[in-house]
């Protein structure tokens, strides 16, 4: 049998196909981003250092937030800023609302759609009403929070390189604690019918995996990365484990660590630091016998949506009472940062180099989309080989490798920012 299946695939941000290809029973596929490029690295060279963040920021809305701390945290480290702690925590309060808005985005408008026979979220609206109208209550309340940390919904204007540039009075922080308390609320009884959805089985081809140092907890801030061999280096250091390649088929680079096809994202982040999800207990052990197949990342985001909401508001507890320190000096200065940071879909990496008058003169942004889609491609394959063998139709091989790719949760503006290679 010779087949070429071409799948544009919806219910993800922007524009991409998977082409699967079968052979005398041998499964090829291709994960072929097709959005235009967006040359934001070109855009950020020659600016002024705290101009970068700014940009950065635009490389895409559901992201913008991810980016920009990425970035300022970059500009910061090739300034040798040093932020104090309430400004740290107050930094990873943001990143954490902002994974639960994404995940919950991704879950309810994009996702589950496809577990209750729904094509859209209008059909899955007429099969469970309640949990539509949990998932935008949801979402309101995240974006609430997020909207007082950040100033705005996408692109934050409360922070600056060297720190918060406004006030965090108590009043202010009791009612993001208040916002986030009714947010817990609804994603306990979420995360409770997530757990119960029947995911297609799946072996994960390639388990190697790359996140963030989180020095302390889960999703904490950190300059190192860890591979899943155990072995931790420093963000300045990343080019040294990760090889980016141009691929001709696709608007997007492609990449491996060591040579090796690697994943990114909250199953990730799951496997390094799952055990640190204290008080998840019960759902992190029900889950950690099920991690080696990727479609399991969508019940990690729906654990990851309660746990950031509950610790950002027992960090927020724990400041509300504090003479906050926000901000610190900074000196403009010769000096190469790169920002690590866990955004919704994984690792993310700024790099730049600023030169003795402030500007930047080199700028390389890889994001988790790009770093995913070599294992994209490899799920693929093996979940094409393995319904191939079962028997199953063309119309269900399209069916799950769409369910496949969104369980990644892919992110297209931000895998094309460099170039066009096509």
């Amino acid at each position: 049998m010779s087949l070429e299946i071409t799948e544009r695939i919806d219910k993800v941000f922007g524009h991409l196909e998977l082409k699967i290809s079968i052979r005398e029973n041998e499964v090829d596929s291709k994960f072929v981003v097709t959005q235009d490029a967006r040359l934001i690295e070109a855009v950020i060279e020659g600016r002024k250092y705290d101009e970068a963040p700014l940009i950065a920021s635009r490389i895409c809305g559901a992201c913008s937030i991810a980016h920009f701390l990425a970035s300022v945290t970059a500009v910061e480290n090739a300034l040798g800023v040093e932020l104090p702690e309430d400004a740290i925590i107050l930094k990873e309060v943001m990143n954490k609302v902002q994974i639960a808005q994404n995940n919950a985005v991704h879950l309810f408008f994009l996702a589950l759609p496809d577990y209750y026979n729904a094509k859209s979220l209008g059909e899955l609206l007429d099969v469970n009403p309640d949990l539509v109208r949990q998932g935008f209550q949801l979402n309101s309340l995240c974006l609430k929070a997020v909207d007082l940390l950040a100033g705005r919904i996408v692109n934050p204007n409360t922070y600056r390189v060297g720190g918060f540039t406004k006030k965090f009075l108590k009043e202010k922080i009791e009612h993001i604690i208040e916002v986030l308390k009714k947010a817990e609320k609804l994603a306990k009884d979420i995360v409770e019918q997530v757990m119960e959805l029947n995911l297609p089985e799946l072996s994960d081809p390639s388990p190697t995996y790359l996140v963030a140092e989180s020095p302390m907890g889960y999703l904490s801030l950190g300059d190192h990365i860890v591979g899943s061999d155990g072995v931790r280096f420093h963000g300045l250091e990343y080019s040294k484990y990760i090889e980016e390649k141009a691929v001709s088929y696709s608007n997007s680079k492609a990449y491996t660590y060591k040579g090796k096809v690697f994943h990114v994202g909250s199953r990730a982040r799951m496997l390094a630091y799952g055990e640190r999800l204290i008080g998840l207990d019960e759902y992190v052990s029900k889950l950690s016998r099920l991690l080696n197949n990727p479609f399991n990342n969508l019940k990690v985001k729906a654990i990851e949506i309660l746990y950031t909401i509950m610790d950002s508001r027992e960090k927020l507890e724990e400041l509300k009472d504090r003479e906050l320190k926000l901000r610190a000096e900074v000196k403009t200065r010769e000096g190469e940062g790169v920002g690590i940071i866990e955004a919704p879909r994984g690792l993310l990496i700024h790099h730049y180099k600023v030169d003795s008058s402030g500007r930047v003169t080199y700028a390389n942004v890889i994001t988790p989309t790009a770093m995913n889609a070599l294992h994209i491609e490899e799920s693929a394959k093996v979940l094409g080989r393995k319904l191939l063998e079962e028997n199953k139709g063309i119309d269900e091989v399209r069916k799950q490798a769409s369910m496949l790719i969104r369980a990644y949760d892919p992110c297209l503006p931000c895998a094309v920012h460099v170039i066009v290679t096509r």
